[in-house]
């Protein structure tokens, strides 16, 4: 989300820009800091409640949940190149002993 010029003013009498936090400790918080970039007057507030434990428990086990699947399909990725690997790890085929690679076949004379 895009930040938003606020209502409130910071110490430099500047209308605050309003942001959202991404951060693992306050996610989705909102909060107001002053828009001066080169000499800032360090205004910071925020600008609703912080999150609740039941909401904050509930995210956690989502973001657990998330990683199992990530780390799953990580394995499972690793499982699927040994298995590509294995089976055209010797680049010829018996039958017309023309070359491939993974798959494609490249046209050749054959092997006699």
């Amino acid at each position: 989300m895009a930040p938003q010029i606020s209502d409130m003013k910071c110490r430099c009498g500047r209308n605050a820009m309003e942001w959202v936090s991404f951060t693992q400790k306050n996610p989705g918080r909102r909060f107001v800091r002053c828009t001066n970039r080169v000499t800032p007057c360090c205004f910071w507030k925020w600008t609703d409640d912080s999150v609740s434990p039941l909401i904050r428990s509930a995210m956690d086990m989502n973001m657990m949940e998330a990683e199992k699947k990530v780390k799953v399909l990580g394995i499972a990725m690793v499982v699927c190149l040994v298995v590509i690997y294995v089976l055209f790890r010797d680049g010829q085929c018996e039958e017309c002993k023309c070359t491939y690679n993974f798959g494609m076949y490249e046209i050749g004379a054959p092997q006699i």
